[in-house]
């Protein structure tokens, strides 16, 4: 999945080259679609789109329309009705009207803000304008709010700004913050919610580390594998990962986590396992996951009791042992799915369950 990083990436070099770019974003959704509020594309002035929005069915219109944004200078917002045989003949079924906002983008001090925030790897909300009755306010204006900064951009209206980054603050201060749009004094506005990527720890170098790895990452989580073994923590091993050396003696000093730093244990070490869970669970991570059958798991609770520590109820709730959704899972790539969608589940507080038992 293309990340709004990548994005903004790819949007700094091609308007520090001269080239023209827009940013189209689902705004509204009505219904059941393939992607949500603040899914993003990013368009080339060659038509090129980067990203994805839908299923494939909105894209190359996307693309079109924004052609006709260059053109005129000016963002637009468009309506696209994805029911049975309504889009253009392609009868994708969703069943949803998607709204999508289409703008081109400049180097102005908001889109600077929120461009550095989201490679900063800081929270940052971006309020959009993407539909106004009032004369005063602009279609397209902006408003940033950066965790530990200011707000940066103008709305227009001292009222509606004011509203807009109290709003903005307020999402920021929430744990799991979600993209969503609100309409103020007849002003849509988008509240468009960028986190830092979550961040994955597998405890453990083996053979079944390496797809947990590489899946997690495909699917925007920052990785770090600990493992006492230099062998193990080869770059051939887990590319594009950080690697770090480690026996649990030195887990202090060396390993990092922190209020978005997920949890792995799979070292198939008993000591190492005992010394890994106790250390995850002392600092503060969200989901800690725990390899292996429960009657080995409560052993490691038993003897980590023996040594004086005893977790409260709050860091059990924490604990998810066995590790992963249970999909009848065979092999390490199959066991690595089960557990990369119990992580994104947990993170995301649902259950995990099968669609068809929770759709509307």
């Amino acid at each position: 999945m293309i990340q709004t990083r990548q994005l903004i990436e790819e949007a700094e070099e091609a308007l520090g080259g001269g080239r023209m770019v827009a940013l189209a974003t689902v705004v509204a959704v009505d219904g059941s679609a393939y992607r949500r509020e603040g899914a993003k594309l990013l368009v080339h002035e060659d038509g090129i789109p980067v990203g994805i929005i839908s299923g494939g069915c909105l894209e190359g219109e996307v693309a079109t329309i924004a052609g006709e944004v260059f053109e005129q200078g000016r963002p637009r917002r468009e309506s696209f009705d994805l029911r049975e045989d309504a889009i253009f003949g392609l009868g994708s079924g969703c069943g949803g009207v998607v709204d999508v906002f289409i703008e081109p983008l400049s180097e102005d001090d908001a889109f600077r803000s929120w461009g550095g925030a989201v490679l900063e790897r800081r929270r940052v909300v971006r309020a959009l304008i993407t539909a106004s009755e009032r004369d005063d306010v602009a279609l397209g204006a902006s408003l940033v709010v950066a965790a530990g900064g200011r707000p940066v951009g103008d709305l227009g209206p001292r009222d509606l700004t004011a509203a807009v980054a109290e709003t903005a603050a307020e999402l920021l201060a929430q744990r799991n913050p979600q993209t969503f749009a609100r309409i103020l004094d007849r002003v849509k506005v988008l509240f468009d919610v960028s986190v830092p990527p979550p961040e994955l720890v597998l405890f453990g170098a083996g053979v079944d580390a390496q797809p947990v790895a590489e899946l997690a990452r495909r699917c925007g989580f920052v990785i770090t594998v600990v493992d006492p073994r230099e062998a193990f923590l080869s770059e051939g091993r887990f590319p594009d990962v950080e690697r770090v050396l480690a026996h649990p003696s030195g887990f202090a000093e060396r390993v990092h986590l922190g209020p978005n730093s997920s949890v792995v244990i799979m070292n198939h070490h008993y000591e190492r396992d005992r010394y890994s869970l106790r250390f995850a669970l002392e600092m503060g991570a969200p989901y800690v996951g725990v390899l292996g059958p429960t009657h080995r798991f409560k052993k490691l609770l038993a003897e980590l009791a023996e040594e004086g520590f005893t977790p409260s109820l709050e860091q059990l709730e924490r604990i998810h042992n066995p590790v992963g959704l249970d999909i009848g899972a065979e092999g390490p790539e199959e066991i690595a799915v089960s557990i990369v969608a119990e992580v994104l589940a947990a993170l995301r507080g649902v259950r995990g369950e099968m669609l068809r038992e929770v759709a509307d």
